[in-house]
């Protein structure tokens, strides 16, 4: 993003049945970069607006899957304990059918 205001390139496009794994790297207020591995007190969290993708956490990072075609948009979350410490912009998220997604050779 650019200053956690709008997203550089949209709309991220996904193949239905794709996972795509996204590694985040937060700011923190001086601009130094936070730890997300080894920090055990985050969380990567992800929402959508449409249950056609959801996110997976993992450690550090997360995945994105598209179970459906169609339009969405999701948000991220750095969580720590209890509560957001940052939460992205909304991202659209477009999901192609599987016929219309280049086959892999």
């Amino acid at each position: 993003t650019t200053d956690n205001r709008v997203w550089n390139e949209t709309p991220l496009v996904l193949c239905e049945g794709e996972m795509r794994t996204l590694v985040p790297q937060a700011l923190d207020f001086r601009g130094v970069p936070v730890d997300l591995v080894s920090r055990r007190d985050l969380e990567i969290r992800g929402e959508s607006v449409e249950p056609n993708v959801v996110w997976e956490p993992l450690r550090g990072r997360g995945r994105l899957i598209a179970l459906a075609p169609g339009t969405t948009r999701v948000r991220f979350l750095v969580w720590h304990l209890t509560h957001a410490d940052l939460v992205s912009p909304w991202l659209e998220v477009r999901v192609q059918p599987r016929a219309a997604c280049p086959r892999p050779r």
